[in-house]
């Protein structure tokens, strides 16, 4: 029974994304995010459809051909790789390079699908079989039928993977960027699903034993859930905003804030005391807190910022240049040298401040952005915070000060390794 509902149930998940689809085109017929990957779709649910039991046994009776469907499933499969490896191609690189690879990539498709077909041709596979694999894996030229097939296959998901990751790197939308995260995740198990059957055949040749028990089920689960996962991302930027996809992603988002500034908040606290309501909690009740975000994300940014100003009697210069040095050395520059030449001047003034030794002269630290919103400052504060807790400049410059252990409970700089 599962395994049924596996075999046959993607294709009717496929189908109905692919209507949901043509839907959405209908409403938004300008909108570029109704229909980028409708090819692919469509392509994908033929396949899952003729490989489908029922409609495999059907089809190869009606033509008199028997594992026609095979063939045609495996096509289709190609073309949907081919199609999905197109799209992305479009969104990843410019116009004229974009359709350099298409029509490169579309040449060796036809290419694959011509072998396909000549050795699914000369191949004896007169037998009518659901298990197509396990009785002619080692039939006079189904090998070369198979390397054809998940090489072309297997390039096309590793080129799919990569792109789509790329491009959700630089996607702002939050429903966007999981969806292609998540057909980047069918991806690899379509790799998984590519090694699979690969192992297969291989070991076939050679009379080894499969290593992973029943292959049929293994084949099912890896084609169900790669399949699955590519139709549920691909459509995840329309479906996306109506589930509160974009809500939750600003959520998680506020609440790794909260997290990544707790260790810099609670040390200015215990320098400075006053900046705060109330004291900081354990950070593990920290983490536990979920209520009340937004509120706490802007009074930890308000005392984070206060905390600094108090900083000022005790920042010393040379503190920032030995850092901006270690850090140019380390291969640093830019505004990430910035970051860590401050986050380690903050930590050394933590320390002189909780030492008593105040500079002549005071100096500004972690001054915000020009500019700034709310928002801007938590960004700034949040990459001072990593560098504060992370980076191996900041404690190589406080392992070179005297008398590194720092007083009054705080974070100790330069134990924690990377």
């Amino acid at each position: 029974m599962i395994s049924d509902v596996l075999a046959n149930g993607p294709a009717l998940v496929a189908w109905a994304a692919v209507f949901y689809k043509l839907s959405a085109r209908r409403r938004s017929p300008d909108d570029p995010a109704a229909h980028p990957y409708l090819g692919t779709l469509v392509a994908l649910a033929l396949a899952l459809t003729v490989l489908a039991h029922p409609v495999y046994v059907t089809l190869d009776h009606l033509a008199g051909i028997p594992n026609l469907a095979r063939l045609l499933g495996h096509s289709f499969i190609v073309l949907a790789a081919w199609s999905a490896r197109s799209t992305l191609s479009y969104v990843n690189y410019p116009f004229e390079q974009a359709r350099s690879r298409v029509r490169h990539h579309g040449a060796i498709l036809v290419v694959a699908l011509v072998l396909m077909a000549v050795l699914f041709g000369l191949a004896p596979v007169d037998e009518e079989t659901i298990q197509f694999m396990s009785m002619y894996a080692t039939t006079p030229f189904i090998l070369e039928y198979w390397l054809v097939f998940l090489g072309f296959l297997g390039v096309a998901l590793f080129d799919i993977v990569r792109l789509d990751l790329a491009h959700a790197a630089r996607a702002d939308n939050p429903a966007l960027k999981l969806g292609l995260r998540t057909v980047a995740l069918g991806g690899i198990v379509g790799l998984g699903y590519v090694a699979n059957e690969g192992i297969y055949v291989l070991g076939a040749q050679v009379d080894a034993t499969y290593p992973l028990g029943d292959k049929d089920m293994v084949t099912t689960v890896l084609v169900a859930g790669g399949t699955s996962l590519m139709i549920i991302g691909s459509t995840m930027p329309a479906w996306g905003p109506v589930v509160g996809i974009p809500a939750a992603a600003r959520w998680i988002d506020r609440y790794r804030t909260l997290r990544q500034l707790y260790p810099l908040w609670a040390d200015l606290y215990r320098a400075s005391p006053d900046i705060a309501l109330s004291p900081p909690s354990t950070s593990l009740m920290d983490a536990l807190s979920l209520r009340d975000l937004n509120v706490r994300l802007y009074r930890r940014v308000v005392e984070i910022r206060d905390g600094l100003l108090t900083l000022h009697s005790f920042v010393d210069p040379q503190v920032r240049a030995e850092a901006s040095t270690l850090g140019r050395l380390a291969g640093l520059s830019g505004d990430e040298l910035i970051v860590v030449a401050e986050a380690a001047t903050v930590a050394a003034a933590i320390r002189a401040k909780a030492r008593g030794h105040a500079v002549p002269e005071g100096h500004v630290v972690a001054s915000a952005p020009v500019g700034s919103d709310l928002r801007d400052e938590a960004v700034y504060l949040t990459r001072l915070a990593r560098a504060y807790r992370d980076s191996q400049i900041v404690r190589t410059v406080l392992g070179r000060t005297e008398n590194a252990t720092v007083e009054g409970g705080l974070v100790e700089q330069g134990t924690r390794r990377p």
